[in-house]
This record gives structure tokens, sequence and C-alpha cells, in this order.
């Protein structure tokens, strides 16, 4: 008999000089994902640890990501592709205009628990785009095609399909507006404090 799926522990640990361009939810949104959460939180206790509320986010895409990149340092391929395709990538997003999202969906993963936009579409037209008119660095993954916000990790390993059936019961639903994304630097843990580098703002 097969051993039953279990999730993956993430660690607490600091990936230096990682930049996304990312959407980062309102006030209202957040006092929503952080009642998901707190309902989370009693039903997993410390198995799981959540995603602070200046940690939240929507990722369009990974600049630079936690990977070990050849030859260049993070920051140096970061600089590069800053010089090169920054503009471009302002360009592009200029190019759409401002979009409502509604996110709808919680999902239990291995790695994470997280919620997902009803329709991936208009960050997916982007990506789309984006991906048509800059480089990653090499190394850098290429991003997902789905829309989502990670709002809790798990420090232990715990059944993964009983950890989706206690989370069923959880209800969330809130709409967003996308009229920004931010080009943001080390977000991530433990401290979930990034710098801003860039704005890039959609067409209206």
């Amino acid at each position: 008999m097969d051993d039953l799926p279990i999730t993956i522990v993430s660690p607490l640990v600091h990936s230096e000089d990682e930049h996304a361009i990312v959407a980062v939810p309102s006030g209202e949104s957040v006092k929503v994902i952080v009642a998901v959460q707190d309902q989370l939180k009693q039903i997993f206790g410390d198995a799981i640890w959540l995603t602070p509320p200046s940690g939240l986010h929507i990722t369009i895409m990974e600049i630079i990501c936690d990977t070990d990149y050849k030859d260049l340092s993070r920051k140096q391929h970061f600089v590069n592709w800053q010089e090169q395709y920054s503009q471009a990538a302002k360009d592009v997003i200029a190019s759409f205009p401002s979009f409502s999202a509604m996110f709808n969906r919680l999902e239990v993963s291995q790695r994470a628990i997280i919620l997902k936009a009803a329709d991936p579409k208009p960050f997916n037209e982007i990506r789309s785009r984006l991906l048509e008119n800059i480089v990653l660095p090499q190394g850098t993954k290429l991003p997902p095609d789905i829309a989502h916000c990670t709002i809790a990790r798990f420090n232990k390993p715990i059944d993964l399909d009983d950890a989706q059936s206690r989370a069923q019961a959880i209800a969330c639903n809130f709409t967003e507006r996308i009229q920004v994304f931010k080009l943001l630097k080390d977000l991530g843990p433990p401290d979930f404090t990034p710098t801003l580098v860039d704005t890039y703002s959609l067409g209206g």
C-alpha cells in the first residue's frame, strides 16, 4: 500500500535579493484574508505558519527567484534585467486596462494553502505578453498559469488528504481591483518587509 501524501515543510528562511512583479491586496481584502487565516490557525494550530499582512501578494512573475544562479550573483542578474527590460515591462503592463479579480477558492496543496482567483485569464494574458517582450534571467522559473495568494505554509508534515478535508468548510470570497503592479525585492520570510523597486500602472 502506498504511503499517504503528506505536506512539505517550508522553513522560515530568508532568500536574499529575490525580485517579483506582484499585486498587493487592498486593506479590505487583507481583512477577509486574515479572517480566513484565523480559521486555519484554529484548525491546524502550530502545524502551519501564516503569511503576515505585509507579505500577502498576488504574483504575476518572479524575476529573481529562490534558486542558485550560475555565473552571476542574484543581485547582478537583477541589475542586468532591470537595465534591459524594466521599461519594456512597464510599457507592456500599461497597455492593459485595470480589472477586477474575484478570489473565491481555498486550496490546500502539499507546500502551501492558497486563495485562487475564479478567472486567471487577465493575469495570464499579461504574463504572456511580458514573456514575449522581456527575457527572464536564466534559472528563473516560468510563472504559473494561476492567479493566487499564498496565505499559509507548513511547519510540520501532516496528512494532505485530511488537511484538505478539514479546510473545506472555510468560505472565502473577495474581489480585488487590480490597477497597479509593484516590483518588490525580498518579499519573503521571516520578516516579510519588502522593498519597493518600481511601480507599473495598468492603462486605466
